[in-house]
């Protein structure tokens, strides 16, 4: 087979595409290592529609990654393979096939590498739509709409987008955050010893609070999440995510903490008229300054990495501007197909980190520690006593352990919570853009309430 050098090619002169476009690919890669370079960074064994194609092609670069890629290397190790006795047979005579000469010039290469995978971009679409279809019904078809759409959009982004910015665009963009002074990159914690330490949370990480039960990790969270709401605009929100409480739960410690009314008195719905008209500012207030979005209490699938990234992915195509997110907690949190713990946390950990970067937010996931942290009362909570810690440590951005000593707990002798707030340290214990260090809170628990240790000036 010949192709003539000076092919011309122009939107005027389109050439047919070869049936025998695969085979000429193989061939290509054969005969020449400059063709090889150029195919193999654009192909995947799995854009041939051949499935001993496939197979081949993934062959071939085995052998050139050995440095031994010859067409005889490559019929003999098919030959001495361990294959059936038909499959070798069919292999081995496209192998065959594949031993002649051709003459190609580089522009009319790419311009059928163009072609193919355009082809293989429709048939991907196709496929995904008839799977669709397929798992089509009432209750999901949303998030398998979703699914769809964003596997539309991958497949465009592998074959079309560029994915390297040049350095000149980076600096200009830099340049004009800095010339903006008026707009913040980060949010602010609302705690003024945490920001000095941490400069707040930044768009695009991903931050892990962990702590023992009960040591106020959804309280601090919810502290959070109330002074970030304070500062948002009128179009934008923080999203919470809890998978052990209700949204009626989750509003009651905010109440509580805002409030200054005892949680336990609230639930038990024993509080003065004054109290009362206090409630009734604050729902006019919430009302006013609508800017927290709680998950629905009857939605579980949200606890499946990929579900919630599609429900924020829709969610961010609206009207609503994602400013944070936060999950209470990431243990409880699943994916589907993923039987061992470690491997379905690392995926989780991923996941979110991804929703961090690709809607350029800042994620607060909470995070329970393993009980080696239980084995000595007086040690200080370190990274690796997160639970599953490995990919935590490793995808986390910013990690902060709350910690507080057993000497000085709030419970007085009786096991009652004592009124008197107990000290609890905030170990910045990993910060990848900044410092690490301590700073000291204090939690009132009856109020679950966190308020800053700073000395009054005299």
């Amino acid at each position: 087979m010949k192709i003539s050098e000076d092919i011309n090619l122009s939107k005027d002169n389109p050439k047919e595409i070869p049936k025998n476009l695969e085979e000429i690919f193989l061939i290509c890669c054969l005969k020449d290592k400059e063709y090889l370079k150029l195919i193999r960074s654009e192909l995947k064994e799995t854009y041939f529609q051949d499935k001993h194609y496939q197979i081949i092609f993934n062959k071939i670069l085995n052998l050139d990654d050995e440095k031994i890629l010859s067409f005889e290397a490559l019929f003999l190790s098919f030959k001495n393979e361990n294959l059936k006795p038909t499959e070798k047979k069919k292999i081995l005579n496209k192998v065959l096939e594949l031993n002649q000469d051709i003459v190609i010039n580089k522009k009319l290469l790419q311009f059928y590498l163009t072609e193919h995978l355009k082809s293989y971009e429709f048939n991907k679409f196709e496929n995904d739509f008839r799977s669709f279809l397929a798992n089509l019904n009432v209750s999901n078809y949303e998030n398998e709409l979703l699914k769809l759409l964003s596997r539309i959009q991958e497949n465009k982004k592998i074959f079309k987008s560029d994915k390297f910015v040049k350095i000149s665009k980076v600096i200009s963009k830099l340049i004009e955050s800095f010339n903006d002074k008026n707009k913040t990159t980060f949010l602010p914690s609302g705690f003024k010893d945490l920001d000095n330490l941490i400069n707040g949370f930044y768009p695009g990480e991903l931050i892990i609070i962990a702590g023992v039960t009960s040591i106020g990790k959804t309280s601090f969270s919810l502290a959070l999440l109330w002074n970030i709401a304070k500062t948002l605009k009128e179009d934008e929100e923080c999203i919470y995510c809890s998978f052990e409480m209700t949204n009626e739960q989750l509003l009651t410690r905010i109440a509580a903490s805002e409030l200054s009314i005892e949680l336990s008195r609230i639930n038990m719905k024993n509080f003065s008229d004054f109290e009362g008209q206090k409630f009734f500012y604050f729902e006019e207030y919430m009302k006013k300054n609508d800017r927290i979005s709680f998950t629905s209490n009857s939605d579980y699938n949200l606890k499946e990495a990929d579900d919630l990234y599609y429900e924020i992915k829709k969610r961010a195509s609206g009207n609503f501007k994602i400013c944070a997110l936060f999950v209470d907690y990431l243990q409880l949190m699943s994916s589907k197909n993923i039987k061992n713990k470690h491997e379905e946390i690392s995926y989780i950990t991923k996941v979110l980190k991804k929703i961090a970067l690709e809607f350029n937010i800042p994620v607060i996931a909470l995070s329970q520690f393993s009980r080696g942290v239980h084995s000595d009362k007086n040690s200080r909570p370190k990274l690796f006593h997160l639970k599953e810690s490995g990919s935590i440590e490793q995808d986390a951005d910013l990690v902060i352990l709350l910690h507080k000593d057993h000497e000085k707990d709030n419970e007085n002798e009786n096991g009652m919570i004592s009124n008197d707030p107990t000290e609890v340290e905030l170990i910045v214990a990993k910060n990848r853009n900044g410092r690490i260090g301590t700073v000291k809170l204090r939690f009132m628990k009856n109020f679950c309430k966190f308020i800053s240790d700073e000395k009054p000036a005299n």
